[in-house]
Protein backbone atom coordinates (compact mmCIF):
# COMPACT_ATOMS: atom_id res chain seq x y z
CA UNK A 1 0.00 0.00 0.00
CA UNK A 2 1.34 3.41 -0.93
CA UNK A 3 1.53 5.72 1.56
CA UNK A 4 -0.64 9.26 0.88
CA UNK A 5 1.55 12.17 1.19
CA UNK A 6 -1.16 15.04 1.28
CA UNK A 7 -4.79 15.10 0.45
CA UNK A 8 -6.27 18.25 -0.84
CA UNK A 9 -10.00 18.77 -1.08
CA UNK A 10 -11.23 21.22 -3.77
CA UNK A 11 -14.65 20.94 -2.23
CA UNK A 12 -17.00 18.64 -0.08
CA UNK A 13 -17.36 15.74 -2.66
CA UNK A 14 -13.99 16.04 -4.44
CA UNK A 15 -10.21 15.30 -3.86
CA UNK A 16 -7.18 14.68 -5.01
CA UNK A 17 -4.31 12.00 -2.83
CA UNK A 18 -0.88 12.58 -3.85
CA UNK A 19 1.60 9.87 -3.20
CA UNK A 20 4.97 9.57 -4.65
CA UNK A 21 5.27 8.40 -8.10
CA UNK A 22 7.05 5.11 -7.85
CA UNK A 23 7.44 3.88 -11.67
CA UNK A 24 8.31 7.40 -12.76
CA UNK A 25 11.31 7.04 -10.44
CA UNK A 26 11.88 3.71 -11.42
CA UNK A 27 11.76 4.60 -15.46
CA UNK A 28 11.33 7.67 -16.31
CA UNK A 29 14.67 9.35 -15.80
CA UNK A 30 15.47 12.84 -17.51
CA UNK A 31 18.55 12.02 -18.75
CA UNK A 32 17.21 9.20 -20.45
CA UNK A 33 13.77 11.10 -21.69
CA UNK A 34 15.94 14.13 -23.45
CA UNK A 35 18.30 11.61 -24.81
CA UNK A 36 18.04 13.20 -28.05
CA UNK A 37 18.74 16.74 -27.13
CA UNK A 38 21.27 16.42 -24.18
CA UNK A 39 24.15 13.56 -23.13
CA UNK A 40 24.84 13.06 -19.92
CA UNK A 41 28.50 11.29 -18.53
CA UNK A 42 28.76 10.39 -14.94
CA UNK A 43 31.82 11.92 -13.59
CA UNK A 44 32.13 10.44 -10.01
CA UNK A 45 29.57 8.39 -8.33
CA UNK A 46 28.88 6.52 -5.25
CA UNK A 47 26.26 2.96 -5.46
CA UNK A 48 24.54 4.51 -8.40
CA UNK A 49 24.15 2.54 -12.08
CA UNK A 50 25.88 4.78 -14.20
CA UNK A 51 23.70 3.08 -17.38
CA UNK A 52 20.59 4.78 -16.43
CA UNK A 53 22.66 7.83 -16.78
CA UNK A 54 25.14 8.00 -19.19
CA UNK A 55 23.55 9.05 -22.80
CA UNK A 56 27.02 10.16 -24.08
CA UNK A 57 29.09 8.85 -26.71
CA UNK A 58 32.47 6.63 -26.32
CA UNK A 59 34.85 9.67 -27.36
CA UNK A 60 33.43 11.30 -24.46
CA UNK A 61 34.17 8.11 -22.26
CA UNK A 62 37.47 8.19 -23.21
CA UNK A 63 38.15 11.58 -22.06
CA UNK A 64 36.52 10.74 -18.68
CA UNK A 65 38.55 7.54 -18.31
CA UNK A 66 41.83 9.19 -18.94
CA UNK A 67 41.12 12.26 -16.51
CA UNK A 68 40.44 9.96 -13.73
CA UNK A 69 42.89 7.38 -14.68
CA UNK A 70 46.27 10.10 -15.49
CA UNK A 71 45.04 12.85 -13.17
CA UNK A 72 48.01 14.08 -10.69
CA UNK A 73 45.73 16.34 -8.16
CA UNK A 74 42.07 16.04 -8.40
CA UNK A 75 40.78 13.13 -10.32
CA UNK A 76 37.12 14.18 -10.00
CA UNK A 77 37.88 17.97 -10.96
CA UNK A 78 40.12 17.69 -13.79
CA UNK A 79 37.44 14.76 -15.42
CA UNK A 80 34.81 17.51 -14.98
CA UNK A 81 37.22 20.24 -16.88
CA UNK A 82 38.33 17.53 -19.44
CA UNK A 83 35.10 16.78 -20.63
CA UNK A 84 33.57 20.24 -20.44
CA UNK A 85 36.61 21.25 -22.92
CA UNK A 86 35.87 18.48 -24.91
CA UNK A 87 32.11 19.67 -25.38
CA UNK A 88 33.61 23.00 -26.10
CA UNK A 89 35.55 22.13 -28.99
CA UNK A 90 32.68 20.31 -30.33
CA UNK A 91 30.83 23.90 -30.13
CA UNK A 92 28.22 22.13 -27.21
CA UNK A 93 27.12 24.02 -23.88
CA UNK A 94 27.72 21.97 -20.65
CA UNK A 95 26.81 22.37 -17.02
CA UNK A 96 28.42 20.37 -14.25
CA UNK A 97 25.73 18.58 -11.79
CA UNK A 98 26.81 17.81 -7.84
CA UNK A 99 24.24 16.30 -6.11
CA UNK A 100 23.83 14.30 -2.51
CA UNK A 101 21.52 11.73 -1.56
CA UNK A 102 19.50 11.28 1.18
CA UNK A 103 22.26 8.64 2.83
CA UNK A 104 25.67 8.42 3.30
CA UNK A 105 27.17 6.70 0.13
CA UNK A 106 24.57 8.53 -2.42
CA UNK A 107 26.48 11.13 -4.40
CA UNK A 108 26.74 12.44 -7.48
CA UNK A 109 28.57 14.43 -10.58
CA UNK A 110 27.77 14.60 -13.47
CA UNK A 111 27.90 16.76 -16.83
CA UNK A 112 25.59 17.61 -19.28
CA UNK A 113 25.72 19.24 -22.63
CA UNK A 114 24.02 20.04 -25.73
CA UNK A 115 24.53 21.23 -28.87
CA UNK A 116 20.26 21.75 -29.00
CA UNK A 117 20.10 23.60 -25.80
CA UNK A 118 21.99 26.79 -24.04
CA UNK A 119 23.64 26.88 -21.46
CA UNK A 120 21.17 28.60 -19.58
CA UNK A 121 18.66 25.92 -20.59
CA UNK A 122 20.76 23.43 -19.50
CA UNK A 123 21.24 24.80 -16.03
CA UNK A 124 18.03 25.02 -15.32
CA UNK A 125 17.14 21.55 -16.08
CA UNK A 126 20.07 20.67 -13.82
CA UNK A 127 18.17 22.76 -11.26
CA UNK A 128 15.12 22.26 -11.33
CA UNK A 129 13.43 18.98 -13.30
CA UNK A 130 16.73 16.32 -12.93
CA UNK A 131 17.34 18.08 -9.05
CA UNK A 132 13.76 16.84 -8.45
CA UNK A 133 13.94 13.79 -9.73
CA UNK A 134 17.26 12.99 -7.90
CA UNK A 135 15.42 14.60 -4.66
CA UNK A 136 12.46 11.82 -5.15
CA UNK A 137 10.35 14.69 -5.80
CA UNK A 138 7.89 13.28 -8.30
CA UNK A 139 4.37 11.98 -7.40
CA UNK A 140 1.00 10.81 -8.59
CA UNK A 141 -2.30 12.49 -8.04
CA UNK A 142 -5.32 10.41 -7.90
CA UNK A 143 -8.62 12.36 -7.77
CA UNK A 144 -11.11 10.99 -6.02
CA UNK A 145 -15.32 12.26 -5.59
CA UNK A 146 -17.75 11.07 -2.65
CA UNK A 147 -20.15 8.55 -3.92
CA UNK A 148 -23.31 8.23 -1.77
CA UNK A 149 -24.89 4.47 -1.65
CA UNK A 150 -28.24 3.71 -0.47
CA UNK A 151 -29.77 0.55 0.26
CA UNK A 152 -33.79 -0.05 -0.51
CA UNK A 153 -34.41 0.27 3.84
CA UNK A 154 -33.28 4.07 3.20
CA UNK A 155 -29.67 2.82 5.01
CA UNK A 156 -26.81 5.11 3.53
CA UNK A 157 -23.30 5.14 3.42
CA UNK A 158 -20.07 7.29 1.55
CA UNK A 159 -17.14 6.00 -0.33
CA UNK A 160 -14.38 7.60 -2.29
CA UNK A 161 -13.67 6.26 -5.27
CA UNK A 162 -10.94 7.21 -7.88
CA UNK A 163 -12.15 8.93 -10.98
CA UNK A 164 -8.85 10.04 -12.41
CA UNK A 165 -5.33 9.40 -12.09
CA UNK A 166 -1.89 10.93 -13.56
CA UNK A 167 1.49 10.35 -12.65
CA UNK A 168 4.67 12.42 -13.33
CA UNK A 169 4.70 15.37 -11.59
CA UNK A 170 7.68 17.23 -10.74
CA UNK A 171 7.04 19.86 -7.95
CA UNK A 172 8.75 20.67 -4.79
CA UNK A 173 6.29 19.46 -2.48
CA UNK A 174 2.95 17.11 -2.62
CA UNK A 175 0.98 20.42 -2.72
CA UNK A 176 2.60 22.13 -5.59
CA UNK A 177 1.88 19.05 -7.08
CA UNK A 178 -1.74 18.99 -6.64
CA UNK A 179 -2.33 21.92 -7.35
CA UNK A 180 -0.19 21.41 -10.61
CA UNK A 181 -2.82 18.45 -11.07
CA UNK A 182 -5.77 20.73 -9.89
CA UNK A 183 -4.74 23.17 -12.79
CA UNK A 184 -3.84 21.75 -15.59
CA UNK A 185 -5.74 18.19 -15.57
CA UNK A 186 -8.53 17.72 -13.20
CA UNK A 187 -11.92 18.44 -14.18
CA UNK A 188 -12.67 19.65 -10.36
CA UNK A 189 -16.99 19.15 -10.14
Amino acid sequence: MRDILCTVDFNERTRVNVYQDLDALQFDNPVQRYAGDIECVTIDAGFLDTSTWDTCDSSVCDVRYAALTYSQEDAVDDAVCAVRKHYARKGMASVVAEYNGPYQGCWATFVIASDKWSENELQSFVNEELRMFWDGDVYLCELEQLHEWADAVGDTMTTWETVDAMGGFYANTPDEAAALYAGEYAEVA
